[in-house]
């Protein structure tokens, strides 16, 4: 027996099979066809098993009461549901060529990394919400240089000033308690 198999496709199976040797003249034994059920049950089946086999006698037990039994015993079993596995093959790749990045990439590569933190209004270890970034030693183009000084802090777009943003703008609000006392 499958272990996704029914008791009752199983039985079914063994049925066929005993009834073909019984037309061919061979009658199999109850008491042969009863051991050989029950050795043939799967994992599942092993509390039940182990029941029969102590409180009952397997030579003088009828094939009818095991199915019975069996059925039973099945239909109280929880039932799980098996999900398709499958395998994907793996694919190791070795990059062969290893390129050192100069001073230079190595500034582009952290003011971008900055600008996507400010982005996400991530505020790193020891940093407060004004605090100027991260300038490299490295970097001595005069663009780079330019760009550290324009975007020191945050920009804000109501006063146009670095080091806050609009929402903690002191125009801003100003503006909001104004429009406040003046709502009814």
């Amino acid at each position: 027996m499958e272990e996704d198999e029914t008791f009752s496709d199983f039985y079914a199976k063994l049925n066929s099979i005993v009834n073909a040797c019984a037309n061919l003249g061979d009658k199999i034994p109850e008491s042969r066809v009863v051991k050989k059920v029950l050795r043939s049950l799967p994992s599942r089946f092993q509390p039940k098993k182990t029941a029969i086999e102590e409180v009952r006698d397997l030579n003088t037990m009828k094939i009818a009461e095991l199915v019975g039994s069996l059925k039973t015993y099945e239909m109280e079993l929880p039932t799980v549901k098996r999900s398709k596995n499958i395998a994907l093959k793996a694919v190791k790749e070795e990059c062969e060529e290893s390129e050192e990045i100069g001073d230079e990439e190595f500034a582009l590569i952290t003011r971008q990394f900055q600008k996507f933190l400010k982005s996400k209004n991530f505020k790193g270890k020891g940093t407060s919400s004004g605090s100027k970034p991260f300038k490299s030693n490295n970097f001595n183009s005069e663009k780079g240089s330019r760009l550290v000084k324009q975007t020191e802090g945050r920009k804000c777009y109501e006063c146009q000033g670095f080091g806050h943003e609009a929402k903690e703008c002191a125009n801003t609000l100003k503006k909001l308690k104004s429009e406040k006392k003046t709502k009814p």
